[in-house]
């Protein structure tokens, strides 16, 4: 089945992004198209006509799932087809780390910390166990780490999934047994016939590697793991309180009967070793295991208003549009022409009460300075103070043409020097000078005079056109 972001998956889940693949199926990261809540969404792969048996227990086990509601487990969310006829299951989507990549990272935990993780676990299998639902698939992987409000949360995944033993007659069989070790002995030689205390030989599995760094069961190849896990007596632990040990050689006996009875005797036997904080789980095991969740799943309307209260009715859906490779084709209302169409109302709307605002201000504004001016009484005069008199009107006057006569200016008058200024001697550099204005050889174009006509413009000087320049003789 191709997967790519941007999908919309049973006309309501819209892909954000791929988060594993197997010979099980997808899991991908969606969100709900109308609702906007998140969403873990596992595609289930397809099946033969000999494996409708197997399908049909695993949806009857999703939706008795549906009705944990426990801190602890991931809720399923919705079960349904996408358009390929391919089953899913919705469930919550988490921010965090599962246990498996938080071993990868640290090799073993302290003791309180591993001790801790298991009684959440036990708390949320209780719930489950007073169902006699029964998980058949604890390991590291479907443990995940959620932060959730700067707390960190250990979450059951997988809840209601098939059991990989299930598909043991598969030709991709292998892929489901990635980490057969933490399967129960019962589990392995017949899955129809199991109880409660599968989980728990699951739970010494995970809690004898979180405290040692190793597996109690390992080979080299599924068949040796699994052949190991049926036969062989797993190694006392040396890394762990004596007593603490014994209670993990309990739980990974052979025998269902000489493992701990449930979860809330585990529990109850894991306190001792646990910090005060943690030791209290112990009642809320007992309490979950003595009261089972409601027979019915919550309604869609209980959901929506969990999932989306706040945003129910002023949240608008994800548009639903068709992109270029999808082979089906979208029947769903055209919401989003509604949407513009209430945009537009709604944008007249504003502008029409802005108007009507403002014209309103406006006069309201003129009335209040029209009723201000009417009612401000003249200021008194004081006994000292001399009124000025009033200032006379203007009064324009008349226009009174001026003669048509224009007086033009006396003109100009060259004064001649006198006789004693003739006699004067003239300076020296006028005597320098004058030579040259008074031979007209040396300066064939004398000062004009005020009387004379000006001197011709001399002829502009002849410009050789540049030999370089091939174009200049054409221009």
């Amino acid at each position: 089945m191709p997967i790519r972001a941007g999908q919309v998956i049973a006309h309501k889940y819209r892909v954000d992004e791929l988060l594993g693949s197997g010979s099980s199926g997808l899991v991908v990261a969606a969100k709900h198209v109308w609702l906007r809540y998140p969403v873990c969404l596992k595609i289930l792969a397809a099946y033969t006509e000999g494996q409708l048996e197997i399908l049909e227990r695993q949806i009857d086990r999703a939706r008795i799932a549906m009705r944990l509601r426990g801190k602890h487990i991931a809720r399923i969310r919705d079960i349904g087809l996408t358009q390929d006829k391919m089953p899913y299951v919705a469930t919550e989507l988490f921010v965090g780390k599962s246990l498996e990549h938080e071993l990868a990272e640290r090799e073993r935990l302290p003791i309180t910390e591993a001790v801790r993780i298991i009684l959440e676990a036990c708390e949320g299998l209780a719930e489950a166990h007073a169902i006699d639902l029964v998980h058949g698939d604890l390991k590291p992987a479907n443990l995940f780490l959620a932060d959730k409000d700067g707390e960190r949360i250990l979450k059951i995944l997988d809840f209601g999934m098939m059991s990989p033993i299930e598909a043991i007659g598969d030709a991709g069989a292998s892929t489901w047994f990635a980490s057969p070790a933490y399967l129960a002995p019962e589990l392995i030689q017949d899955p129809n016939n199991v109880d409660p205390r599968a989980d728990i030989w699951s739970l010494g599995v995970i809690l004898y590697q979180l405290i040692s760094g190793r597996l109690p069961f390992d080979a080299d190849t599924v068949s040796g793991t699994l052949v190991a896990v049926v036969m062989d007596e797993p190694p006392f632990l040396t890394d762990a309180p004596y007593e603490l040990a014994l209670l993990l050689q309990k739980c990974l006996s052979k025998s269902p009967d000489q493992r701990p009875a449930d979860v809330a005797t585990l529990a109850k036997e894991l306190a001792r070793f646990a910090d005060e904080e943690d030791a209290i789980a112990v009642e809320r095991v007992k309490e979950a295991l003595a009261s089972p969740p409601p027979t019915e799943p919550p309604s869609p309307d209980e959901e929506e208003e969990e999932l989306a209260p706040a945003s129910r009715n002023s949240t608008p859906p994800i548009p639903l549009v068709k992109r270029r490779g999808a082979h089906r084709r979208w029947e769903g209302p055209t919401a989003p022409s509604q949407r513009v169409l209430a945009r537009r109302r709604e944008r007249i709307r504003n502008v029409m009460l802005g108007a009507i605002a403002i014209v309103t201000g406006l006069a309201l504004a003129s009335i209040v300075d029209l009723v201000a001016g009417a009612s401000a009484a003249p200021p008194a005069l004081l006994e000292d103070e001399v009124v000025p008199p009033p200032r006379p009107r203007f009064e324009p006057r008349p226009y009174v043409p001026s003669s048509s006569t224009i007086e033009r200016p006396a003109p100009h008058r060259v004064e001649q020097p006198s006789a004693a200024n003739r006699a004067r001697p003239m300076p020296w550099r006028m005597a320098i000078a004058r030579p040259l204005r008074s031979h007209p050889a040396k300066n064939r174009h004398p000062p004009p005079s005020r009387r004379s006509e000006p001197p011709p413009s001399l002829p502009a000087p002849r410009v050789e056109p540049d030999p370089k320049n091939l174009f200049s003789s054409r221009k």
